[in-house]
């Protein structure tokens, strides 16, 4: 659609009717994309705020609850996600970053 958005003459650029109702809606559209880039950027920080902790099957699964409560008192606004992995990966996800830390066994080098 073609409009004409402004009437100029030699001393002065004023707006049309077009012009004008434009102008309008586009303060409304820049108002709104400042506020959707608000929640966009606390969404994303919020976001990147998540611990994501393998685990082995079940290993030291009674140990889990006390651990989350004692890093949720340090890193308040953190999520922590569980994931578990089975046992032919011995590193819980680490080794592919598929986990930020793990729950691990370490060798028994007594045998």
């Amino acid at each position: 659609m073609r409009a004409r958005l402004l009437h100029r003459d030699r001393r002065q650029v004023s707006l049309t009717a077009a012009g004008a109702a434009l102008h309008a809606a586009a303060r409304g559209l820049l108002a709104d994309w400042d506020e959707a880039a608000a929640v966009v950027a606390d969404a994303a920080a919020a976001e990147a705020k998540v611990l994501r902790a393998g685990t082995l099957t079940s290993l030291g699964r009674a140990l889990f609850p006390a651990a989350l409560e004692h890093f949720a008192k340090r890193q308040p606004g953190w999520r922590v996600e569980l994931r578990s992995f089975r046992f032919d990966d011995p590193t819980a996800g680490l080794s592919d970053r598929a986990s930020d830390a793990a729950f691990v066994s370490l060798p028994d080098r007594r045998r």
